[in-house]
């Protein structure tokens, strides 16, 4: 299966109109490295959100996430074919790591066997339901040999955590776990509180100035957009815009942001929190515009 990626390279020294210097260690930190994946899995995740895909990644390990599964290494094509050919020398170190990637693999199959919980878990931390195609792809990922692949299906397909949501549009049986289910009902009566605040409305005279701010640049919302920016504007804590990848949701909620930004809130992402003078700020609508930048 294809995987697109790419390797970025970075020089370690510093650069100037006289030439590259010395070199710069601090670029080279734990830090900086976890600072950059974080950021790469935030302009990644808002993508996806974009396009409406159901997926997002997540730069932290396993633990930090929750995922009681030990990490596998990475092996590589090239890796294989050493593998593969049994190349004096240089096969040795490549099929040292394969042996261990196939023991981490053999590892989780047997946790996951024990206690298919703990799949269930892993399998939806991303997307929230998954299909049989789904879980054959992750027990492929975390067992050794056909007989263990099977046993690793086999404890998933009849865990009794599994929630079977019927087909999707294609026609797929969609799974989801029961512990997704109270996590969403849990989400679904703090998303009812927070509809029934209201905290930052705009006025039309605010959102008209935005308006004008944006045709003036050439962005001239359409009857639709401009409707949806009167909903996510009208002070409830919790706005919701439910629209093809496309149709310029994204270039609604810019519009939004601006005129949040000159009503006098700081916004961080498409979340607005009010401005006020002296020392302190007070957070508002955090939680709301969060909701907004991923279900809008």
């Amino acid at each position: 299966m294809p995987k697109p990626h790419a390797h970025v390279m970075l020089t370690m020294r510093a650069a100037d109109e006289d030439g590259f210097g010395p070199k710069v260690r601090d670029w080279n930190r734990t830090e900086m490295v976890e600072r950059w994946r974080e950021r790469w899995a935030e302009l990644a995740n808002e993508r996806l959100a974009e396009l409406d895909i159901d997926s997002r990644i997540d730069h932290r390990s396993l633990e930090a996430q929750g995922i009681a599964l030990e990490p596998q290494n990475q092996i590589g094509a090239p890796a294989h074919r050493i593998e593969d050919r049994g190349i004096e020398g240089e096969g040795i170190e490549a099929t040292d790591r394969a042996e261990m990637h196939r023991e981490i693999a053999r590892g989780n199959g047997e946790r996951i066997i024990a206690n298919p919980d703990l799949g269930l878990d892993a399998i939806t931390h991303q997307p929230s339901t998954f299909t049989r195609r789904d879980i054959a792809k992750f027990a492929h990922r975390h067992s050794h040999g056909i007989e263990q692949f099977n046993e690793v299906i086999g404890a998933m397909r009849n865990a009794p955590d599994l929630v079977e949501l019927g087909k999707d549009a294609r026609g797929e049986d969609r799974f989801t776990s029961r512990a997704m289910i109270e996590a969403e009902q849990r989400l679904h009566g703090a998303a009812k509180l927070m509809a029934e605040r209201e905290r930052h409305e705009l006025n039309g005279a605010e959102r008209q100035a935005a308006l004008a701010r944006a045709e003036a640049r050439g962005l001239v919302l359409s009857g639709e957009q401009a409707d949806a920016l009167a909903h996510v504007t009208d002070g409830r804590d919790l706005g919701i815009v439910v629209g093809y990848a496309g149709t310029g949701k994204s270039a609604m909620l810019g519009v939004a942001r601006e005129a949040w930004d000159a009503a006098g809130y700081e916004v961080r992402g498409r979340n607005a929190v009010r401005r006020r003078r002296g020392k302190s700020r007070r957070r508002i609508g955090h939680r709301v515009a969060h909701r907004r930048q991923h279900r809008a």
